[in-house]
C-alpha cells in the first residue's frame, strides 16, 4: 500500500492556533488535532465564550472522554506509597532485573516483572 502524504503541514496548523489554545493543546492529556481544537474554539467563540471559559470547556470535554474510556494515568507514585512500579534513574539495575514492588509483602508470590 503506498504511503499517503498529508495535504497540510501539521506544525503550521499548530502554530496558527491562538496562543491560549496552543498552550492548552501542548499540555492536553489526549492527542488533540489542531483542526478539531480550532473548530471547537471557533464554535465557542461564536457563542460569545471568553478564552478561559473555552479552555475550561475543553478540559471538561477531555475529562469526559477519559472517563468514558476509563483511562487512568500510569504515573510514578510518590516515595513511600505501595505499588511503585517505575524505574528509578538512580538505580543501577538492568531491565531484566527491574521488578515491580508488590503491595502485599506477606505474599510468597513473585512480584510481576516490570519489563518482559
Amino acid at each position: 500500500m503506498p504511503l499517503r502524504r498529508r495535504s497540510a503541514d501539521p506544525m503550521a496548523d499548530y502554530d496558527a492556533l491562538p496562543p491560549p489554545l496552543r498552550h492548552w493543546v501542548a499540555h492536553a492529556d489526549l492527542p488533540w488535532s489542531p483542526a478539531s481544537c480550532l473548530r471547537l474554539w471557533r464554535k465557542y467563540r461564536a457563542r460569545g465564550a471568553a478564552p478561559d471559559q473555552i479552555l475550561r470547556q475543553l478540559t471538561d470535554l477531555q475529562a469526559r472522554k477519559l472517563a468514558r474510556h476509563k483511562v487512568t494515568a500510569n504515573l510514578p507514585r510518590r516515595s513511600g506509597q505501595k505499588d511503585a512500579c517505575f524505574p528509578s534513574a538512580l538505580q543501577q539495575q538492568t531491565r531484566k532485573d527491574m521488578t515491580c514492588a508488590a503491595s502485599d509483602t506477606t505474599s510468597s508470590a513473585t512480584p510481576p516483572r516490570f519489563w518482559a
